[in-house]
């Protein structure tokens, strides 16, 4: 299933992110929050209300 399938509301657990374009803004930020193995890819962002 991918996110844009996904019920509104549904709780699912990430088991791959694929990007389905060159530079895909969601693949990125699921990677920069942990959801692709390896090391992490820091851009600056800050957790909300850091």
């Amino acid at each position: 299933m991918t996110l844009d399938t996904l019920p509104k509301g549904a709780h699912a657990i990430v088991s791959q992110v694929v990007a389905r374009m060159e530079d895909d803004p969601i693949a990125t930020r699921l990677g920069e929050l942990g959801f692709i193995p390896g090391p992490g890819r820091d851009r600056g962002h800050r957790p909300c209300g850091a």
